[in-house]
């Protein structure tokens, strides 16, 4: 049986009799409680489970029809940078907030969250209609967006797959990151000829925290991020699932000796990056700051944190949405629900580390 809590919420799974006597227990200390199987909802997400497959479809759909609109008629003669009024300032933050709650299961829109966040404090008029687009963006493709929990079979892998955008701009520039993290069914050695079964578990999209003054840098420490979300995952997943009891201690030693439960891969979409953790002596890069992160993407490797660095084609990089607002959100919207991933472009490259060869695979 598995259980988390939010306040005095739980939301968990496991056989009948196991949750019946833990019900039981918990209502002999706390009184009568009040219980929902198969359909409910828990923080704001709807939970569906079918009776006959039992995956589990989560949703925001009835979180997102009570959200309405910003009257902008007393602006519709106005320029798109205006400044708008106090009252519309306060309408704008209270949507803007309501639809970042939406970002728990709407891969699709994160780019654009991140984006009219970094508006809020010189507001125009041509932001609070692009929130208003987004909005009924959402509602036109509402019950195609979500995220599909579904049994998969072994063996299984987590993936991180992680792109970056970086735009050079007169007195400041602007790089963004995003990952992907799934856990997949690999039972074929890429999902070229094939498409992998995979759950999204966890994504981002959001400013870099480094100084970064290239697309190679952008890449690298976006890459190197997403890199730590799907080692603390896989930490996690570990302690769930080990057959004995693990400590903190315990698990930080299984990291750093490279033995966590979950085989893991990085995918890329950067040739330079690529190149640059998998040569075979590794040289400074034309940006001397960035040798350091460089040796830290090959430490993982070496490591065996992760198995492989693979390279793949733009246009399968599925967290290139999530970094990009031009880009075509239908991957994004289908990876969620439809839970299978495909690579469709030029053939992959895969880099993998023994003791201090490089070995490629195609």
């Amino acid at each position: 049986m598995i259980l988390s809590s939010h306040v005095d919420d739980l939301k968990g799974g496991g056989e009948p009799s196991c949750c019946e006597r833990v019900m039981k227990i918990l209502e002999e200390a706390f009184g009568k409680m009040k219980m929902q199987y198969g359909t409910f909802e828990c923080i704001g997400i709807m939970h569906e489970q079918d009776p006959k497959t039992k995956q589990i479809w989560t949703h925001q759909q009835h979180y997102v029809k009570q959200l309405k609109t910003i009257n902008d008629a007393e602006y519709s003669v106005s320029h798109a940078t205006d400044a708008v009024s106090v009252a519309t300032y306060a309408a704008f933050r209270s949507l803007l907030g309501a639809i970042a709650w939406l970002t728990q299961t709407m891969l699709p829109i994160c780019v654009y969250v991140a984006f009219l966040q970094r508006q809020a404090e010189n507001l125009t008029v041509g932001d609070v209609k692009k929130l208003n687009r987004l909005l009924r963006w959402i509602k036109s493709n509402l019950t195609q967006i979500g995220i599909r929990f579904h049994e998969l079979v072994g063996p299984l892998r987590l993936v991180s797959v992680s792109d970056s955008a970086f735009k050079a701009q007169e007195y400041e520039g602007l790089a963004m990151r995003g990952a992907i993290i799934m856990l997949v069914s690999a039972r074929t050695d890429l999902p070229v000829d094939s498409p992998w079964e995979c759950v999204v578990l966890d994504w981002f999209s959001r400013k870099h925290t480094h100084v970064v003054r290239s697309t190679f840098a952008a890449e690298l420490h976006s890459m190197l991020d997403s890199a730590g979300l799907a080692i603390l995952l896989n930490a996690t997943w570990t302690e769930i699932f080990s057959k004995q009891k693990l400590n903190p201690a315990m698990i930080a030693q299984m990291q750093d000796e490279g033995r966590l439960q979950l085989p893991m891969d990085l995918f890329i979409d950067a040739k330079s990056v690529r190149d640059a953790i998998a040569a075979d002596q590794i040289k400074v890069p034309a940006e001397k700051t960035l040798y350091i992160h460089v040796l830290a993407g090959r430490d993982l490797l070496d490591r065996k944190l992760f198995e492989r660095l693979i390279w793949i084609d733009t246009k399968d990089m599925i967290a290139d949405g999530m970094t990009k607002g031009s880009i075509d959100r239908k991957a994004l919207m289908e990876i969620g629900p439809t839970g299978l991933w495909q690579l469709k472009g030029d053939k992959p490259v895969a880099f993998t580390r023994s003791g201090r060869q490089t070995k490629r695979l195609q």
